[in-house]
């Protein structure tokens, strides 16, 4: 369960989060990947991966949330605000939020039970 507080400051973000999104600029790179996909000729594209170095970018102790989940959100939407402020890459910074399916299981039905298969060999002939 997130917390009131932490419920703000995800809202606040969020909405930091779409305003980039909505910018210009973001349309402009996603109509330039659309065309770097369809192989229509345009200028180079350009990603930085900073895989190695967020946590000197975006150390933990900037995080302001408290609960666990609630910080996990926080560091991905602080990521993208990141990387739109700080790296001018082509990176498309999105406002969606994709989450994950939860798959309850009720124990209602039937239980899947595993028959081990025993193979025989037809007479004069090897399995292998």
């Amino acid at each position: 369960m997130i917390s009131t507080q932490d419920r703000v400051i995800l809202r606040d973000l969020a909405g930091r989060v779409a305003e980039i999104a909505s910018l210009p600029l973001q349309a402009e790179r996603r109509e330039l990947w659309r065309k770097h996909n369809d192989l229509q000729p345009t200028r180079p594209m350009i990603l930085v991966f900073p895989e190695g170095a967020w946590e000197e970018l975006l150390p933990e102790e900037r995080l302001k949330c408290k609960g666990k989940e609630a910080r996990r959100i926080e560091w991905t939407l602080r990521s993208r605000i990141y990387y739109h402020e700080h790296f001018q890459d082509d990176t498309v910074v999105e406002q969606d939020w994709i989450v994950q399916k939860v798959i309850h299981d009720s124990g209602w039905g039937m239980e899947a039970r595993h028959v081990p298969v025993q193979l025989r060999a037809a007479p004069g002939r090897s399995i292998l």
